[in-house]
């Protein structure tokens, strides 16, 4: 059986919060090690307090860590989050952790075999709604190809990737594949000369970009205090057809701003996988992005289900425990 090393041993339960863990060979190994107590991240926030003889917290992006909890579980030695962003835990409990905060974010060799939520993006850049139209048509009995032709060709249009990190370069590699025209804007010289480098095109801002792309798919990471990328004056300059798509976080766009392109363009599409009400706590049924989605097929939504694909779920998980048990041990 594992042994927590000297400093821990007296710290035998690790709580499991939500679906932050599903992987049954993960669970037997926690179980079989120290005492699993699952958790809600309601229950676990509101109404259970007793930290003592915790070894780990595991949680997911579902649940948040504001500072004024900081005082709970500042004597848990580790906490773990199966994700690469960190927003949802405050700065003040990321400083408090420092290298016991274990996440997957920096895991660059690893993480290059992650490929789910470059698909996902890529599912949202090529997804037609002619295509899910067609299919709802023939299930009632109907062959009516002329009604479901598709506007363009993916090859002959040009995709904008903002951010060309580990999924900015998935995407620009599937977008090559396709023989589309790919353009690239990072805030990072030193990555648009690795950009340069792979032949691809580099613009000089966002507002270039833009204005020269027919989709624009973001990557970039969320800093504090970030600007939107995605802003009401960015999205000002839209004057041709245009699908956005964002994988990435929802704090790098302003959701207000696009419900009121979107209202005044009918060339303005919007594809996300992330929503501000996931950052901020609110409910998805406040969420004004969401409300217009619900009349407007130009407004499309998924429930950020990037990375929800069980093989990468359960390397990710994997990887976390491994590093974990080998932190505890030490």
């Amino acid at each position: 059986m594992f042994l927590v090393g000297k400093k821990f041993r007296l710290r035998n339960k690790v709580i499991v919060v939500g679906n932050s863990v599903i992987n049954k060979d993960v669970l037997n190994t926690l179980s079989n090690n120290f005492e699993v107590i699952s958790l809600s991240p309601k229950n676990f926030k509101g109404e259970f307090t007793d930290f003592q003889n915790t070894i780990a917290i595991w949680i997911h992006f579902d649940t948040f860590l504001e500072s004024s909890f900081i005082d709970k579980i500042r004597e848990v030695p580790f906490l773990i989050t199966t994700t690469t962003g960190l927003t949802h835990i405050s700065m003040e409990i990321q400083n408090h952790f420092g290298n016991r905060l274990i996440s997957l974010r920096g895991r660059s060799d690893f993480l290059s075999n992650i490929t789910a939520t470059a698909e996902h993006a890529w599912e949202l850049i090529t997804f037609n709604n002619n295509f899910l139209n067609s299919l709802g048509s023939v299930a009632l009995g109907n062959w009516h190809r002329q009604e479901f032709i598709r506007p363009r060709q993916i090859s002959t249009q040009t995709i904008g990737i903002i951010g060309f990190g580990r999924l900015g370069k998935m995407v620009a590699n599937y977008s090559r594949a396709f023989k589309m025209k790919t353009l690239v804007y990072d805030i990072d010289n030193r990555v648009n000369k690795e950009a340069n480098l792979q032949n691809f095109e580099v613009t000089n801002s966002v507002d270039e970009l833009i204005s020269l792309s027919d989709i624009v798919s973001l990557h970039a990471s969320l800093k504090d205090n970030q600007e939107k990328i995605f802003s009401k004056q960015v999205l000002s300059l839209i004057s041709k057809p245009t699908l956005l798509v964002n994988t990435a976080r929802a704090g790098l766009v302003d959701e207000i701003a696009i419900v009121e392109e979107i209202k005044s363009k009918p060339y303005l599409t919007y594809r996300t996988d992330v929503m501000a009400f996931e950052e901020d706590g609110s409910s998805i049924q406040d969420s004004l992005l969401w409300q217009e989605s619900k009349q407007n097929q130009r407004i499309l939504i998924t429930p950020h289900m990037g990375g929800a694909n069980k093989e990468a779920i359960d390397l990710c998980e994997k990887e976390l425990l491994r590093y974990f048990l080998k932190l505890a041990a030490s």
